[in-house]
């Protein structure tokens, strides 16, 4: 089955994204039928201007989507760590006959937020283009009507696609598992597709919440670099910027970076 990567590159000019860009490429130059749309977006003066822009990852989706490929929506600051991992081997793993999206929880999916859209697989059907329609109409949760809902006022898509989700009775919101299962939509630990890399000390004390599967392992499939500012992101980026021109490959140190214990290095 083809399957057609959409990346939303949001800061053209950030040195992370170049490197998400060459990393994403030689991952899916390994694997037959997969198939890499980098979607850059233009350069705004008005912070509110980017940050709508966001929805355009849902809008190409939605333009591509077809009844013979898969699609997999990621942030423009994930990046592959096992490129044996294939998005086919989760969705056979995890999905039943109907599902329609697997998505995995947020860090923070005891305290409010119960999933995140940074990395999302899909098949093309009704209930997929209802809730992309649904998401890229409506655009982002108003900070007014909804205060910080889902970390509505920080956040564009996530919060939208929450809600969305838990409209259509396709998500627990106060949930007491780490996987659920619904009758479209699956929930996954972060570990099995979204696991988390912050680098420590960063501005938000909010990392140190962070649960034990949420966190970066060598041998994870990809790792968000999420929830830091533009000096950290870099940062992660050379830890994970094998391949990337210019950057040394520090991949044996990553084992030793992470804050997982059990972690392992590759020899």
């Amino acid at each position: 089955m083809p399957v057609r990567f959409v990346v939303v590159q949001s800061n053209p000019d950030l040195f992370w994204c170049s490197c998400a860009r060459n990393i994403m490429k030689e991952y899916v130059d390994q694997h037959e039928h997969f198939v890499l749309n980098w979607v850059t977006e233009p350069k705004y003066g008005i912070d509110n201007e980017v940050t709508e822009s966001k929805m355009m990852k849902y809008e190409f989706a939605l333009r591509h989507l077809d009844d013979s490929s898969m699609v997999v929506i990621v942030d423009c600051d994930v990046f592959v760590t096992d490129p044996l991992v294939s998005p086919l081997d989760v969705w056979d793993n995890f999905a039943h006959k109907d599902t329609s999206m697997i998505l995995s929880r947020d860090a923070h999916w005891q305290m409010g937020v119960p999933v995140n859209s940074g990395v999302i697989i899909m098949k093309p059907d009704g209930f997929t283009r209802q809730i992309l329609e649904t998401v890229v109409k409506k655009g982002r949760l108003s900070p007014d009507m909804h205060g910080n809902l889902y970390n509505a006022k920080t956040l564009v898509d996530q919060p939208r696609l929450t809600f969305e989700l838990r409209e259509l009775g396709q998500l627990n919101t106060k949930p007491v598992s780490p996987c659920e299962i619904h009758s479209h939509v699956t929930v996954v630990t972060q570990r099995v597709m979204n696991s988390f890399y912050r680098i420590p000390m960063s501005f938000w004390s909010g990392f140190h919440y962070d649960p034990p599967e949420s966190k970066w392992r060598v041998g994870d499939w990809v790792s968000h670099v999420t929830g830091m500012d533009a000096t950290q992101r870099v940062k992660a980026a050379r830890i994970f910027g094998n391949g990337c021109p210019g950057i040394k490959d520090n991949t044996a140190r990553l084992g030793k970076l992470t804050t997982d214990g059990k972690a392992k290095v590759h020899n």
